[in-house]
């Protein structure tokens, strides 16, 4: 065992700080969770352009239009994101690709490979959680699940918000933990601040108050662009309010009870139409 020497000439034993085992931990877990996502990126990356392409191509407008006309299209009538398809969903999906598109020219890749690095982190924030609250292994144990788990790596390469809107979330949980034995209210204002960038509000969350207050909303699914218009209009004329509609996967029940894609249509999909009447 090596020795360093005190000030009096006595040698006394050094020992690693526990601090640094932890940190080499989670480097070994960010680099472990990273290296997968990029695997999976590689062999799916034509893959995912088939998932929610209509809800996609809405957040990829959507930024595109935030950069071209900036903050005051969020105030403008005329503003394609006064469009009901992207009043439908938050902005910061949107924001965040903006801000990547804006470094990289207009690149999917680009937007792929920051959320497999935010997804990574994630894998981090769960072993920092758990080390604080359970034991070392323990901590590295649900690090390395994370960094491993096939699902989590399919998510963070979707052009989605989903695996992005976690790490807020898991960030807010970890100073959470550090507040432990001190809290104190900054701490806790930043826990609530990153649980709200984390949670979207999806379309359930836009008609909460008039639902609480006696409201109706009506979901209707189209098979196409046809038909989700004519729902559109139809639930207008009967005075409906705040209509929009977004896309799914498309499929194909006249076979099966289970939803299978559709030959016929590879971009398409049942797009449901949402309602909402006082």
């Amino acid at each position: 065992m090596s020795h360093v020497s005190d000030q009096v000439g006595r040698k006394r034993p050094f020992r690693l700080s526990p601090f640094r085992p932890r940190v080499l931990t989670a480097v070994a877990i960010f680099l472990v969770a990273f290296g997968v996502r990029v695997l999976t990126w590689q062999d799916t990356r034509l893959e995912v352009e088939k998932v929610q392409t209509t809800v996609a191509v809405n957040y990829k407008s959507a930024a595109q239009a935030i950069r071209s006309e900036g903050l005051r299209g969020f105030f403008s009538s005329t503003s394609v994101l006064a469009e009901t398809n992207h009043l439908g969903h938050p902005p910061g999906y949107s924001i965040f690709i903006a801000i990547i598109r804006a470094w990289f020219r207009d690149s999917d890749s680009a937007v792929q490979l920051a959320q497999i690095f935010f997804d990574a982190l994630c894998a981090v924030l769960i072993f920092l959680i758990v080390a604080g609250l359970l034991t070392p292994m323990a901590a590295a144990i649900a690090g390395l699940l994370a960094a491993l788990s096939p699902q989590l790596a399919w998510n963070s390469v979707l052009l989605l918000p989903d695996s992005l809107s976690v790490f807020p979330i898991l960030l807010a949980v970890y100073v959470l933990t550090l507040m432990r034995r001190r809290p104190h209210l900054i701490g806790f204002l930043a826990v609530g601040a990153l649980v709200g960038m984390g949670i979207p509000e999806y379309e359930a969350k836009r008609y909460e108050g008039r639902v609480k207050s006696g409201g109706i909303l009506l979901s209707v699914h189209c098979d196409n662009s046809e038909w989700t218009k004519k729902a559109k209009q139809i639930l207008q004329d009967t005075g409906a309010e705040d209509v929009s509609s977004t896309g799914e996967s498309s499929a194909d029940f006249s076979e099966s009870d289970r939803p299978m894609l559709r030959s016929d249509e590879p971009t398409g999909g049942r797009t449901p139409v949402y309602a909402g009447r006082a």
